[in-house]
């Protein structure tokens, strides 16, 4: 059996990982067939032929692999990764790429000379430790700073700048504030480590050099301002910030959008935009075009709340805060309708609404109480319209009638958002993964996820070459890995 994994990603890239379950990226790559963080869709758009990019605490490449293949052979990639063996897999990953891409083993900071790095649980949590601080685990890596090594590696003026440093991203803003105050680039950077600690201090320092600071809507996949000092969800990894030159590129480009009070978009049928999709088909010949004369307060919020969700697609793919004012007016509609009769309609599209909104702790609260209304039964299917809880299952036909698709939905939907990866799920989701990969209607995914946690448990003694698995589609990228039966241990 091979030491190494390489595995195809939904960008059109591949990388190289330990053969290795426990290796956070080998997991969370062979279940998603991508990094898990919604930011990497965002920054692939943002990225163009040509540009340069700063990657600082680069791991395996789950980032830097995607983005040097974006900026190709006329970008500049330089990956800053500290520890000996996660680098040379970065090296190997980015060679690949045909970008102009280097890899630097140096721990950024705000001093040159030494530091210490302990290695956690996994290596993309290993972290920089202060001197008084004792670690077992830790090694004596080079450091430097962001200022000194940008002109050193030739790029002192980037267009992107990716900080994932767990807990030391203050340092690195710190031994950066040159490159920042003179440089306009775009800032990814840390709000949370990955022990959950919320650190908001170099978003702060970002601030004073001129930036703003704004967060990502997976849904319509715009940055908005974001207030450093306001409430996070619990999900909420990353920030942005950028210069007033920057933000006005952003704003031409479709990629950002500020407020704008009184924008109103134009209203539209939740009928027109649901008619061809393909999980509303059939059943839209059972449901009521409108909640009628006489219907309660709960069902009228709902088909208010369908009804704003239709007015905040843009139909020509360009997002305007019309768009998001229609989208957080759906919101409150749907909060109402869940409040006044929470039905499983209501509640799946409350948790559709929330998910686009960047507010996956609210969308997860939806999921639950949504469980909580099925209990160990097959749900019962609404006699109302509703928003299928993820995204996918907007193409993912229905009959109307069949309660298992409701049932997929429901359990994908909380599988995908409960947590990052299943990897931090160890042994608990099994039985449901059990019961739902078996549906035809889940993803792939789903029986990824339920093979690699059954290795993990050593429930079974590798990969077995399953038909969701083995069938190769744009869900699923490695199905030749996985028609090897046994490969995966």
């Amino acid at each position: 059996m091979s030491d190494t994994y390489d595995i195809a990603l939904r960008d059109g890239s591949r990388i190289t990982v330990p053969a290795d379950l426990k290796v956070l990226t080998t997991f969370v790559v062979l279940e998603q067939e991508q990094w898990f963080e919604p930011d990497l869709d965002f920054v692939l758009r943002f990225l163009q032929p040509g540009m340069s990019v700063l990657d600082v605490g680069a791991s395996y490449g789950a980032y830097a692999v995607p983005m040097a293949r974006r900026i190709g052979a006329g970008g500049k990639l330089r990956a800053f990764e500290p520890t000996p063996d996660v680098a040379a897999f970065l090296e190997r990953n980015l060679s690949t790429t045909g970008a102009d891409a280097q890899v630097l083993r140096t721990a950024l900071s705000d001093h040159g000379g030494e530091a210490r790095l302990a290695r956690g649980k996994f290596d993309e949590i290993n972290r920089i430790v202060p001197p008084h601080v004792a670690r077992s685990d830790a090694i004596a890596v080079v450091a430097d700073t962001l200022d000194s090594q940008a002109h050193a590696v030739g790029v002192p003026t980037p267009d992107f700048v990716k900080i994932d440093v767990e807990g030391h991203c203050m340092q690195v803003v710190r031994g950066g504030d040159r490159l920042f105050r003179e440089s306009t680039p775009l800032v990814m950077f840390e709000i949370r480590d990955g022990a959950g600690v919320v650190d908001r201090s170099s978003g702060k320092s970002l601030i004073a050099a001129g930036y703003a600071t704004y967060r990502l809507l997976p849904g319509p996949g715009v940055l908005v301002p974001f207030d450093i000092e306001g409430p996070a969800d619990p999900f909420l990894l990353n920030l942005y910030a950028a210069k007033p030159t920057t933000l006005a590129a952003l704003r031409d480009r479709g990629l950002l959008v500020d407020p704008m009070p009184g924008a109103k978009a134009a209203s539209r049928s939740w009928r027109k935009w649901a008619a061809p999709l393909a999980y509303a088909g059939q059943a839209m010949r059972q449901w009521k075009g409108s909640p009628g004369w006489f219907a309660g307060a709960g069902r009228k919020a709902l088909y208010a709340a369908l009804d704003y969700f239709a007015a905040s697609r843009a139909e020509d793919g360009r997002v305007t805060w019309a768009h998001i004012d229609a989208l957080l007016d759906a919101r409150d509609q749907a909060i109402a309708a869940a409040e006044s009769e929470p039905s499983l309609a209501a509640l799946f599209t409350l948790a559709r609404i929330e998910q686009e909104l960047g507010n996956r702790g609210f969308a997860v609260q939806a999921l639950e109480r949504a469980i909580g209304l099925t209990g160990n039964a097959r749900p019962v299917v609404p006699a109302v319209p509703f928003l299928p809880p993820l995204a996918r299952y907007d193409a993912v036909a229905w009959d109307g009638r069949d309660p298992d698709w409701l049932d997929a939905a429901l359990h994908e939907a909380s599988i995908r958002l409960e947590s990052f990866s299943s990897y931090y799920d160890y042994g608990n989701r099994g039985r449901v993964l059990e019961r739902i990969a078996k549906l035809p209607f889940t993803s792939p995914e789903m029986e990824r996820r339920r093979q690699l946690l059954r290795i993990r448990a050593a429930l079974q003694s590798g990969s077995e070459a399953t038909a969701p698995v083995t069938t190769a589609g744009p869900e699923n990228l490695n199905a030749d890995l996985w028609r090897n039966a046994g490969a995966m241990r």
